[in-house]
């Protein structure tokens, strides 16, 4: 399999960028072709990173010492890296009654919760664990399609059956529409059947794990399905945002995320 930075050496599109494009392809512009900087990073953004980063290890922990971390060690892991984000030097945009410090007490509250989760629906061992933050790429004409898997873990009861987890933050929890129809699982199962990384004849769950941050945070876990149709239509929107960027179409989408775009600005100068 290529490593994560041969991926980002080679020419390619992700998941997040063909988003990206359907959201507002003016702002794809900015970040992907201009590669400007934004004027600052939405704490939302941040905070998922943080989380995301924190998982990662905590697995990676499990899968190289073949222990299970105590609770502490995972709260302990996001309060340093929440303070390593919060010494770097770009700005944060925080929403009204956050800051750096109501969020570590949020996060580490979540980090609790998260532990406690997982012991309820049994800690995966080491030997669960069959990698961790697995980057793929598959060719989808004369550009690669690619995507970095969170966890995939071997069902302890069934050799055959694998689970591909993503983590995720949520203000709020998932509707069964966005469960069904969320791109980056019809993705996920692309890169996976179409890499042959998996056994022949392993079926797979796709799985996203949410962390709620929520008055009382909680985790609730949304298992989906995506068969060939959505496979083929995934597909068939990417080739079309490729012949979109090779005709240079960029325009902006006035929505709901205009609020928290760090390149309002510059949208407003286009």
């Amino acid at each position: 399999m290529p490593t994560l930075r041969q991926i980002r050496e080679s020419l390619h599109i992700s998941h997040s960028q063909i988003n990206q494009y359907m959201l507002c392809p003016l702002k794809f512009y900015f970040q992907y072709v201009q590669g400007i900087q934004p004027d600052y990073v939405p704490s939302a953004l941040v905070f998922g990173s943080v989380i995301h980063d924190v998982l990662a290890t905590f697995y990676m922990s499990i899968l190289s010492t073949h222990e299970i971390p105590r609770s502490e060690e995972l709260t302990e892991s996001f309060a340093i890296y929440w303070d390593m984000r919060r010494k770097r030097s770009d700005e944060v945009k925080f929403k009204a009654k956050e800051s750096w410090d109501k969020l570590l007490d949020l996060g580490t509250k979540m980090m609790d919760v998260y532990y406690q989760w997982l012991t309820e629906q049994g800690m995966p061992k080491h030997e669960d664990i069959i990698a961790v933050e697995q980057p793929f790429q598959v060719s989808i004409g004369e550009m690669d399609l690619v995507g970095v898997v969170d966890l995939i873990l071997r069902d302890s009861r069934d050799e055959n059956l694998f689970h591909v987890v993503d983590h995720k933050t949520a203000a709020r929890r998932y509707d069964d529409f966005k469960i069904a129809s969320d791109s980056q699982m019809t993705c996920y199962k692309f890169l996976l059947d179409s890499s042959g990384y998996l056994p022949d004849g392993a079926e797979m769950t796709l799985n996203y794990d949410v962390l709620l941050k929520t008055k009382e945070p909680k985790v609730e876990r949304y298992s989906t399905v995506r068969d060939g149709k959505a496979i083929s239509r995934f597909l068939k929107i990417a080739r079309a945002i490729l012949h979109a960027m090779d005709e240079q179409v960029f325009y902006p989408i006035p929505s709901w995320v205009c609020g928290d775009c760090p390149f309002k600005k510059l949208c407003e100068k286009w």
